[in-house]
């Protein structure tokens, strides 16, 4: 079976009935914790989630620092791809999206991932191998700004989360959540 672990943090302009920042995890695509700039709290949404703490009592609170951590990170993006896409005011959305993916029937390589996405369209990955950003949108020009900060906020501890760290909580997360991750639906 194909296991999965995504990470998603967006932030949004002001000026809406919507939180500025929101985080949440998802496994195999359920979503087990979710933050926000108002609760600033990680909060279980599954009950095998739960479970973490009895392994790694600060858990979560680690995972809300993480969460605050990129929620101040993310009122400096917006200001840097806003001005790379000429924006200066109006509603815009910056995500970033991060995660890996195992097959347990296979020994193929766990796949990773990290991407940015503005306004919902993807427009630079990273790339794990040369360990930089690429743009994914051909004639889009990604200016310096943004891929020096991209850069910081793929910092060495991001990097190395992607290559050993993901896979190795989604491990732990699949065995917490063994009957709901691997049950069978009926199509």
């Amino acid at each position: 079976a194909t296991h999965s672990m995504q990470e998603f943090y967006t932030g949004v302009t002001q000026g809406i009935n919507f939180p500025e920042f929101a985080a949440s995890t998802l496994v195999n695509g359920e979503m087990c914790d979710y933050y926000d700039s108002n609760i600033r709290e990680s909060i279980p949404k599954t009950n095998w989630i739960k479970k973490v703490t009895d392994e790694h009592p600060q858990y979560w609170s680690s995972v809300t620092q993480n969460y605050r951590g990129f929620q101040e990170k993310f009122k400096t993006a917006m200001e840097i791809v806003m001005k790379n896409f000429n924006h200066t005011t109006g509603v815009h959305t910056l995500q970033l999206m991060l995660g890996c993916e195992f097959d347990n029937d296979s020994i193929s390589t766990p796949k990773r991932f990290m991407q940015m996405g503005y306004d919902r369209e993807n427009f630079i990955n990273f790339d794990l191998e040369t360990k930089s950003w690429t743009t994914t949108k051909p004639g889009v020009l990604i200016n310096k700004p943004i891929l020096d900060y991209a850069n910081g906020l793929t910092t060495e501890h991001d990097k190395n989360y992607l290559s050993v760290t993901c896979i190795k909580w989604l491990k732990k997360f699949v065995s917490y959540g063994t009957e709901t991750l691997e049950r069978k639906v009926p199509p």
